[in-house]
């Protein structure tokens, strides 16, 4: 994503214009990737290449659309809920791709960034199973 570059000489107007322009850009990309991923996610459960576990591969899919169709699954409270956190901590990869959009000119690798969506998934997975065990 270029960014427009306003001359040192400019005048308050145009620096507001070039911004307001820069923000709707970059709302544009974001809302792109989330629809995307939300009809990804939507040609899922149609056509279920999964079987029972297109819920799940939805939640990794996109986040919202994701959790509404675990929601709806016939999994057990405990499972249900322990998946459900698990996407929650991972964010989806909807929201993988809007962070690389946002970071891909800055040099940042994103592999650090996945790595940690990662182990944050597994780690609210696991940590809610083990809670459902001890407290109910």
């Amino acid at each position: 994503m270029e960014k427009k570059e306003m001359p040192k000489q400019t005048s308050k107007g145009n620096l507001l214009d070039t911004s307001i322009m820069n923000g709707f850009e970059i709302i544009t990309q974001l809302g792109g990737y989330i629809i995307l991923f939300s009809i990804l996610s939507g040609l899922l459960m149609d056509l279920h290449p999964f079987g029972s576990a297109t819920p799940l591969f939805c939640g990794i899919l996109e986040l919202t659309t994701g959790i509404s169709q675990l929601a709806a699954s016939s999994l057990p409270f405990s499972g249900k809920v322990s998946v459900i956190l698990a996407c929650a901590a991972f964010g989806g990869l909807s929201v993988t791709a809007q962070t690389n959009c946002m970071i891909h000119t800055s040099g940042l690798p994103l592999w650090p960034y996945l790595a940690g969506k990662l182990c944050c998934a597994v780690f609210a997975g696991i940590l809610s199973l083990f809670l459902f065990a001890f407290l109910f």
